[in-house]
């Protein structure tokens, strides 16, 4: 949990330092290859106006999510206190369910480390695919787009 408390306030800072517009100016330029662009940063933003707090709490117990909500946060110059209580509760509430899992997972190890393998393998297979998916797509709008620059 501290670990995962020291990694989110660093990917806060980080954002409060660096700034939303130089952020977007910087995909503007290279966020292809994440396929991410300047539009994904501002409905990101203004999806965490109306959430906030409750998106930092609820994004914890989301994998992938986990880090990224601390980015928002720190572009909205959520109030450090409140980063970290909402960070602090949803970090030690995300780690205890992994531990119950783990403890669950390693009594029934024998029954689920066969399905679990292929299981693995399909959720690495998806998120690539989406990425994929996603690089392509944005490569035809870019194509189909004057430039910005």
């Amino acid at each position: 949990s501290l670990g995962s408390f020291a990694g989110a306030w660093a990917w806060y800072w980080l954002a409060r330092r660096i700034g939303k517009e130089r952020l977007a100016t910087w995909v503007d330029d290279h966020g292809a290859w994440l396929t991410i662009s300047r539009d994904d940063i501002d409905r990101v933003d203004r999806w965490f106006e109306n959430w906030g707090a409750a998106a930092v709490l609820g994004c914890r117990m989301i994998p992938g999510l986990r880090t990224l909500i601390s980015v928002p946060a720190g572009f909205a110059n959520m109030a450090p206190a409140k980063f970290s209580i909402y960070t602090a509760i949803g970090t030690v509430a995300w780690t205890a369910l992994l531990a119950g899992i783990g403890l669950w997972l390693g009594k029934n190890y024998r029954d689920l480390a066969g399905p679990l393998s292929w299981v693995s393998s399909g959720v690495i297979a998806l998120m690539f695919a989406i990425w994929v998916y996603r690089l392509v797509r944005q490569h035809r709008g870019q194509r189909q787009q004057p430039s910005h620059h």
